[in-house]
């Protein structure tokens, strides 16, 4: 399977000493944990977390995925803090050109909804219950596309704090990214490894 992942603030994540190979980002995390899920993911694509730029790699995404004769259907967004804002204003403001197939919201920051559209993709959405900002973020936007009747899967951890990203923790909020693959594998977006 191929994919590409646009991403509004992975690596900023702090990283502690041992965690990881110095040289390995947090882009490049992402990468090789997609990849080790079986997914031929090239880019991670960066953007400043506002709305408008995720609708232009989105839409540069797809002019790359038609040159290059690529299926253009798997093109998701995964938005980190105000990477999250960044996506859910793609989500909640597109046209057929730059609407993603998925995507996802890492504890993110927030933003009043006041209607979701009918077509938006299916959500994930993942936050530690101890981050201020849940409370104010994560739950009320993932409970406002339940509302609508969109589907939306959703894990809230005890604990992780704002800004757990991909490193390993203590804690059990290191699972959210095995969570989010297997979300993935249900909806057809991605085939898990054996």
């Amino acid at each position: 399977d191929r994919g590409q992942f646009l991403d509004g603030e992975v690596g900023q994540s702090r990283l502690e000493d041992g965690e990881l190979p110095a040289a390995e980002s947090g882009d490049d995390l992402l990468l090789r944990r997609i990849g080790e899920r079986g997914v031929d993911a090239d880019e991670v694509i960066r953007f400043r977390p506002i709305p408008q730029a995720g609708q232009f790699g989105r839409q540069r995404l797809r002019i790359g995925f038609g040159l290059l004769d690529l299926p253009g259907d798997r093109i998701g967004m995964l938005g980190f803090s105000a990477g999250g804002v960044a996506t859910l204003g793609v989500l909640l403001d597109h046209d057929k050109s730059d609407r993603p197939d998925f995507a996802g919201l890492i504890y993110p920051g927030p933003w009043a909804i006041d209607k979701v559209p009918a077509d938006v993709p299916p959500l994930f959405v993942a936050a530690a219950k101890d981050d201020a900002l849940t409370p104010l973020a994560a739950e009320p936007q993932a409970q406002a596309f339940k509302d609508a009747g969109h589907p939306v899967e959703t894990h809230f951890y005890e604990k992780g704090g704002h800004g757990f990203g991909m490193y390993p923790k203590e804690t059990t909020i290191t699972g959210w990214f095995d969570a989010f693959a297997r979300w993935l594998g249900m909806h057809g977006y991605l085939k898990l490894k054996a």
